[in-house]
């Protein structure tokens, strides 16, 4: 069988880089179309990917995790950053976002677990993410431990750690009591 070749060009059909599918998708967020964006994406019947979007499991599942984020339903958004860590387990935005999804539903131990994984996969400084652990510990009424992942985020961590200093003394406040 000859090549396929387009007019004026010297690839063949099989060579020519395909369209990003989440260009569109990125395009549709960004003009505040969320929901076309997920029916885009998934089937919501089956709460599957769509065809084009199986080729990156982990990023199309953390974008719908994301997007149902937004709209306010955690519970979606726990079972989309579950796929999402599950086609790639060591991914630590989507561990972390995850563990933001639990303490969404007010559920701190399970949050503390995935931000615990986040924190082991990231990557340089994980400042926010400590004070997210720090805040789910202190949900469990766990203030020693919440102070002690508090205390390691550095004044260079601007918000991070002005918000860090402002939850040690609560928690030392707890811990008075």
């Amino acid at each position: 069988m000859p090549a396929l070749f387009f007019r004026g060009s010297t690839q063949r059909h099989s060579d020519m880089p395909k369209p990003d599918p989440f260009r569109r998708i990125n395009a549709l967020v960004r003009t505040g179309k969320h929901g076309t964006a997920l029916r885009r994406m998934l089937d919501l019947e089956r709460f599957r990917l769509r065809g084009e979007y199986r080729s990156d499991a982990n990023h199309a599942w953390y974008v719908i995790g994301d997007l149902f984020s937004t709209k306010r339903r955690p519970d979606l958004a726990v079972a989309a950053f579950r796929k999402s860590v599950r086609s790639r387990p060591r991914d630590a935005e989507a561990l972390w976002a995850l563990g933001n999804a639990y303490s969404e539903l007010a559920r701190p131990a399970l949050a503390e677990r995935y931000l615990r994984a986040a924190l082991r996969n990231a990557r340089g400084n994980a400042a926010q993410i400590r004070y997210n652990l720090g805040n789910a510990l202190y949900d469990q009424k766990k203030y020693s431990a919440a102070v002690a992942i508090y205390k390691s985020i550095r004044p260079r961590d601007g918000r991070a750690f002005r918000l860090a200093q402002r939850n040690i003394q609560h928690a030392r406040a707890r811990l008075r009591r």
